[in-house]
């Protein structure tokens, strides 16, 4: 059934709105005697709202060539740009895992996890390593020695950091 634009908000049951968007957006278009083909409205409808059993357009495929109306609107356009940013990304991401510059992110966890598990052992024997050491002492001798213990603490875990993050460098080193 072929029908004017004026009819279809009520046999649809939109708004004269809602269908300008569909038509801008080339769900479905008017044929050469301007009526509309109340069938390939419907199946243009159903493409857009996956609610009433139709499936959503894939955003990433190419327009119909014979549909020109779909390769000039707006939500193909920004689906477009949007993976031609996430594939630019991508390659820029290859390119430096490439060179180097970047490590898995186990890697990463498993390094810091293993410098602060240490750092954590030395702080808990703390009291109790330093504890004779520091009876009888005044205030600065026992300021001055818990400064060096907490700065050893702290060189030890930067250097463990530093080790485990050029044994990784190196390893990548060897499987380029």
């Amino acid at each position: 059934m072929r029908v004017k634009r004026s009819e279809l908000p009520r046999l649809l049951g939109v708004s004269r709105q809602q269908v300008h968007v569909d038509i801008r957006d080339g769900l479905y278009r008017p044929g050469s005697d301007g009526l509309f083909d109340l069938d390939e409205v419907q199946r243009g409808r159903l493409a857009r709202n996956p609610f009433h059993g139709g499936r959503r357009q894939d955003p990433w495929t190419e327009p119909d060539p014979d549909n020109d109306v779909a390769a000039h609107s707006p939500a193909f356009r920004e689906a477009r740009a949007r993976r031609e940013v996430a594939e630019a990304e991508l390659a820029e991401l290859k390119v430096r895992k490439a060179r180097g510059e970047l490590m898995p992110r186990s890697d990463c966890e498993a390094i810091c996890v293993g410098a602060f598990t240490m750092a954590r052992a030395e702080w808990q024997v703390i009291p109790t390593r330093m504890a004779e050491r520091l009876a009888g002492l005044s205030a600065s001798e026992v300021k001055a020695i818990l400064t060096a213990e907490v700065d050893s603490i702290l060189r030890n875990t930067a250097e463990t950091l530093r080790a485990a993050a050029a044994k990784l460098e190196s390893e990548a080193a060897g499987r380029e």
